[in-house]
């Protein structure tokens, strides 16, 4: 469903390689997606975050050892975990 929704709001030309569960990776809040990717593309876990609408999004980030910044649009029912390192309510925030 990632696919749909990143070609629907216009933002799959702004990623270089999506992973899923498809590909073989544990679901989240398991880090091994994000890690792979921070390994093949050589990211700086100081300077990496992790963009998520979920809690568990939050958590593997937090286990991937990366930032994360929690996209709660208006009128999303999803509290905040305390363990985000930013919030923001528009994509264009960040």
């Amino acid at each position: 469903s990632c696919y749909k929704i990143l070609d629907e709001t216009g933002l799959r030309p702004y990623f270089t390689e999506i992973v899923t569960a498809l590909e073989g990776f544990p679901r989240k809040p398991e880090p091994d997606g994000i890690l792979y990717l921070m390994e093949k593309y050589n990211l700086d876990p100081e300077n990496t975050y992790y963009v998520g609408d979920r809690p568990i999004d939050i958590k593997s980030a937090s286990n991937a050892g990366i930032g994360s910044i929690l996209y709660l649009p208006e009128g999303s029912p999803v509290e905040p975990t305390g363990l985000e390192s930013y919030m923001v309510h528009d994509l264009e925030e960040i």
